[in-house]
């Protein structure tokens, strides 16, 4: 019995893990206090700040009449983002934004990028840094796998 209780709860956790690993969190912008924090869980549809293991999702909410856009203005990171055509991403002056998925820089570019800060793409070993690219307002780092 304790045998079978024991696999149960490992293959419970296993799945909680890919799950996990898997989720997308989607801005909802919903809050009305801070309704454009990032850092704001009321703001996302998991009720909680983006992590590392989630993809986010930047819906075009400017079809909407109240429009409130993500503003990251310290550190975020996350697995990956998908930003809608139409959609923003404001990072405010000394923000900083870690994707750990180089392939987002793709999914940056379909929707608006306001960037202040610093935006990172790829692991945190800044001793192997590629690339750099510096904007008028901000720059994007590209690290290696």
């Amino acid at each position: 019995m304790k045998t079978a209780v024991l696999i149960l709860v490992t293959f419970a956790l296993m799945d909680l893990n890919v799950h996990s690993q898997n989720s997308t969190n989607t801005w909802k912008g919903s809050s009305s206090k801070g309704a454009t924090n990032w850092h704001d869980g009321h703001n996302w549809s998991l009720g909680h700040e983006p992590t590392e293991e989630e993809q986010v999702y930047i819906p075009n909410l400017s079809h909407e009449n109240d429009v409130h856009y993500p503003v990251i203005k310290y550190q975020a990171h996350v697995h990956s983002i998908l930003m809608e055509k139409g959609a923003k991403l404001i990072l405010a002056q000394h923000a900083q934004l870690r994707i750990l998925d180089p392939k987002s820089e793709s999914y940056l570019r379909r929707g608006k990028c306001l960037n202040w800060g610093v935006i990172y793409l790829g692991k945190t070993d800044n001793k192997r840094l590629q690339e750099t690219i510096d904007s008028q307002l901000g720059r994007l780092v590209r690290l290696s796998k």
